[in-house]
């Protein structure tokens, strides 16, 4: 399991904006970055999936790359400033970590932020993030991904393995699938979109799937994770007849549809 190291509210409460913001030309700092998902980026007013956001290891600066821009932008909180820095000078980890290398900041615009929320307007649009409180309890897809639109753009771009699919296609008993996450897991983000995908492609209508929101500490919603015996996020559970049959946590062995299907149609 992976958890926000500090609250959205804490970083924002130690940032002071100055009156004046710099206008001058800054040099990108060394280090790296972790991806923060625990946030809401919207662009003109929508969810954006294609939109990322990383803290510096002091939490004084943000750091957005948008997939389909040629600049990554360098939010300065202290500064109220946003900085702009060629896209391909950022490299981002398959661990959810990213590094820039030494160039040069262009400042673009002012920044500022309101009960918790950090808004800009560059390129003509407005920009805002803003903190995302965990998602409790039982809830459907359609709210998920409206929460989470990169899990929606992710799962667009899964290919499953046919094979694979086949056999969780061809399973004949009534199956329920418990699907325990966090809106603020960073593992989660890689595992469920490809998940969804997979369910969606195989469209068994003997499966039937319940997503359930976990808090960071993993103790909510309690009666949820006391029947399914849940400590980690995120945890798929699979059952039959009210039987467990088999669950992954965490990270898979192999693909999200292999070890599906290894549960589902275990070879004979």
């Amino acid at each position: 399991m992976e958890r926000t190291e500090n609250r959205w509210l804490t970083r924002l409460a130690t940032v002071l904006l100055p009156a004046i913001v710099p206008a001058a030309v800054a040099l990108a700092h060394a280090g790296t970055w972790q991806e923060n998902v625990a946030v809401l980026i919207q662009l003109d007013g929508k969810a954006n999936g294609a939109a990322h956001v990383f803290d510096s290891d002091d939490y004084q600066r943000m750091l957005l790359v948008l997939d389909d821009r040629p600049t990554a932008l360098i939010l300065h909180l202290a500064e109220g400033a946003v900085y702009g820095v060629p896209r391909d000078s950022v490299h981002i980890s398959d661990d959810g970590s990213a590094d820039i290398g030494i160039v040069g900041e262009d400042f673009l615009t002012g920044l500022e932020h309101k009960d918790g929320t950090v808004r800009f307007t560059w390129d003509d649009q407005p920009f805002a993030i803003q903190p995302l409180p965990p998602l409790l309890g039982p809830a459907p897809l359609k709210q998920i991904l409206e929460l989470k639109p990169s899990y929606a753009l992710a799962a667009q771009l899964y290919k499953p393995d046919p094979t694979k699919l086949a056999l969780i296609r061809s399973v004949t008993h009534q199956t329920e699938i418990h699907v325990y996450f966090g809106t603020w897991c960073l593992l989660c983000k890689r595992l469920l979109p490809g998940f969804i995908r997979t369910i969606e492609l195989a469209a068994n209508p003997r499966i039937l799937i319940t997503y359930i929101g976990v808090d960071e500490d993993i103790t909510r919603p309690e009666a949820e994770l006391e029947r399914d015996h849940i400590t980690k996020s995120p945890t798929i559970l699979v059952l039959q007849e009210g039987r467990e049959i088999g669950r992954i946590e965490e990270k898979t062995d192999t693909t999200i549809e292999a070890d599906l299907a290894g549960i589902l149609a275990p070879p004979r």
